[in-house]
């Protein structure tokens, strides 16, 4: 009878074996969970770029400025628009034509965050431009 206490050498390399794929797993988790998450701060930094010059170009008049580059922040947006159709002079209902003519734009940004390039965004926009005086009597 062999009342040996402790653990044998066996017993110690079965545990570490176990122990290190216990490990191995553990890494493989982590380090998933890792990669994900740099996936989604790089989807939601897109997002937010993107909302910000949406944000941003309705401040722009496709007719007036059809091009343009522009930083804000370290946001930075360089657009260009192209009309749809030519700009028309705009109706006043039963009183005749406008003061403003209006145009359809299809405007395409390419949105940079921090020199980076980061998306592209096409979107329509109408512009405007008065081309008549308020007080000219032939428009009423």
């Amino acid at each position: 009878m062999n009342n040996t206490k402790g653990f044998s050498l066996l017993e110690a390399i079965v545990a570490l074996v176990l122990v290190s794929m216990v490990g191995m797993a553990l890494f493989g988790w982590v380090n998933t969970n890792l990669q994900n998450l740099y996936r989604i701060q790089q989807i939601q930094k897109r997002h937010e770029a993107v909302r910000n010059a949406m944000v941003f170009m309705e401040t722009i008049n496709p007719l007036q400025q059809p091009a343009g580059d522009v930083t804000v922040g370290f946001y930075r947006f360089e657009w260009e628009a192209e009309p749809l159709a030519e700009p028309t002079d705009n109706t006043s209902g039963l009183k005749g034509t406008g003061l403003y003519q209006v145009g359809l734009y299809e405007t395409k940004v390419d949105v940079y965050v921090e020199q980076e390039f980061v998306s592209t965004v096409k979107l329509h926009q109408v512009g405007h431009k008065q081309v008549r005086d308020p007080h000219w009597k032939s428009w009423q």
